[in-house]
């Protein structure tokens, strides 16, 4: 089996991923883990790129979730303020939920490298 996606789906995924941990992660960890995660997604674009010869890969997906940052970045801090202010969770149980094996990477060494459209 391998997995398939498309190059909207794929922008929109880390579009919106990207967007919820700007918004919900709480300050301490989104200061140590949002630089690694924009390295990453860089890393992961480069790389795709290189190994499915798609330079749309890195232009539609990547470099686009990041335009979106920056181009919505006024909003974003906005509305971060507004969620930070009235979370209702602490930190502990916030953390509780995550792993130190990323879930892209258990994906890709299951299924390999997904098949793009």
């Amino acid at each position: 089996m391998r997995l398939r996606s498309t190059i909207r789906r794929r922008a929109l995924s880390e579009r919106n991923k990207t967007f919820v941990m700007v918004l919900c992660y709480p300050a301490p960890l989104f200061q140590l883990l949002f630089p690694i995660h924009v390295l990453f997604l860089l890393l992961e674009g480069v790389a795709l790129t290189l190994v499915k010869r798609d330079a749309r890969l890195l232009w539609k997906v990547y470099l686009a979730c990041l335009f979106a940052l920056w181009e919505s970045r006024t909003e974003l801090i906005t509305r971060r303020q507004v969620v930070q202010q009235t979370r209702n969770i602490d930190r502990l149980k916030f953390y509780e939920p995550f792993t130190w094996l990323p879930h892209k990477l258990r994906l890709l060494v299951r299924y390999g490298i997904p098949k793009i459209d």
